[in-house]
């Protein structure tokens, strides 16, 4: 009987989640979470912390822990406001503990919104406060990219330049190698797989890639007189991508280069 009571009781705490929140410890709770969001599961991440979490006696080194974790979930899920209340509650307590990375996620989510005024300021403010964070190559990295966007070309070359000079071996120095002249006029990478004079032998060519599950596109052109009919997939700012295409394209059996412009 004894025995039937026990299986019972565990089988309502399995099937309820707010009585597994109440009986779940302190360590298994966080330790919940940062599994989760090892998972990249960040749903269910904000829902977990927005019903256990006021339940939970943490310590404040923990629930900063758990905030910041929620804030970055709430950037992965698109949720740039949210993430910015989560990390406005870590910069409300008390201690050093996330402070500097609250900052810097402030300014991320500002910076996911294309909101690059407030993104430059927030960002400039961690420079000054922080200028010995371990993080600030991602903060030149998205100065420079915030510069780059409102066409500041002067001040985003200015801040790649520190981001190579500082932090040379890093993940941020090595994505972003092109010059001011570069940057004024970008080369795209255009994969051109044909060019007919007759638009039906560029709409068969078009049907064919269609099968084969690729986007394309056909670019009218006219040179000395005549008329052109160019069968064209993807325009990208990064050679490696177009490359790729390319390869892929080749293996399914079609004939294509790369066209820079």
């Amino acid at each position: 009987m004894k025995k039937l009571i026990v299986v019972i009781a565990l089988s309502l705490l399995a099937i309820n989640p707010e009585a597994q929140g109440r009986s779940m410890s302190r360590a298994d709770f966080v330790e919940g979470i940062n599994i989760l969001f090892l998972k990249s599961d960040y749903s269910a991440l904000v829902e977990t912390v927005g019903r256990d979490l006021p339940r939970q006696r943490l310590g404040t080194k923990e629930k900063k822990e758990i905030l910041y974790l929620t804030a970055l979930s709430y950037i992965k899920l698109g949720s740039a406001r949210l993430a910015r209340d989560s990390f406005g509650d870590i910069l409300n307590m008390r201690g050093r503990d996330f402070m500097q990375d609250a900052y810097i996620g402030i300014a991320d989510s500002y910076f996911e919104e294309k909101n690059f005024e407030k993104a430059i300021r927030v960002y400039q403010e961690v420079l000054r406060r922080y200028p010995r964070n371990e993080r600030l190559s991602s903060v030149y990295y998205n100065l420079g990219l915030s510069y780059k966007a409102r066409k500041d070309f002067g001040r985003a070359e200015s801040y790649f330049g520190k981001l190579k000079e500082r932090y040379d071996g890093s993940l941020e120095a090595g994505k972003l190698p092109f010059t001011l002249d570069e940057m004024k006029n970008p080369t795209f990478y255009i994969v051109q797989l044909g060019a007919f004079s007759g638009l039906r032998n560029a709409k068969k060519l078009i049907r064919r890639l269609a099968r084969k599950k690729y986007d394309s596109y056909i670019q009218k052109v006219r040179i000395d007189g005549d008329v052109l009919y160019r069968v064209r997939a993807g325009k990208f700012s990064n050679g490696r991508y177009a490359t790729r295409l390319l390869r892929n394209l080749r293996k399914d059996g079609f004939s294509a280069k790369i066209i820079e412009e």
